[in-house]
């Protein structure tokens, strides 16, 4: 099995998908990433870049699932995706708010985003 050259991360701006990231970055290595927060996900890919990997990131919410559509055909047609790391996820307080008392949407936020993101 031959390493991946091109690595499409979701998720990517902290947490574990920005420690994927830097841990892929290198020489060779060509890094999709993709995440929420625009600010996060331009230093991460800006430490991917020093690190030597050829990074292309875009700031969508994976909820988007037309727009996470778009720029998957859009990195492929760069050069073909070898792997996958579907990481982006909600979680923290998100999670028990529908245990605690929290309104129905917050429950709805957490499905739409860790399952069908």
């Amino acid at each position: 099995m031959t390493a991946p050259a091109h690595i499409f991360i979701t998720g990517a701006s902290s947490g574990i998908g920005a420690a994927l990231a830097r841990s892929y970055a290198r020489n060779g290595i060509r890094l999709s990433l993709l995440a929420r927060n625009a600010e996060k996900l331009a230093q991460v890919a800006r430490e991917c870049q020093s690190a030597g990997a050829t990074v292309d990131w875009k700031t969508i919410d994976v909820v988007s699932s037309e727009s996470v559509r778009v720029w998957i055909e859009e990195c492929e047609a760069m050069t073909p995706i070898d792997m996958v790391i579907a990481n982006a996820g909600i979680g923290g307080e998100r999670v028990i708010a529908p245990f605690s008392g929290e309104a129905p949407g917050v429950a709805r936020e957490i499905v739409d985003t860790n399952i069908l993101g």
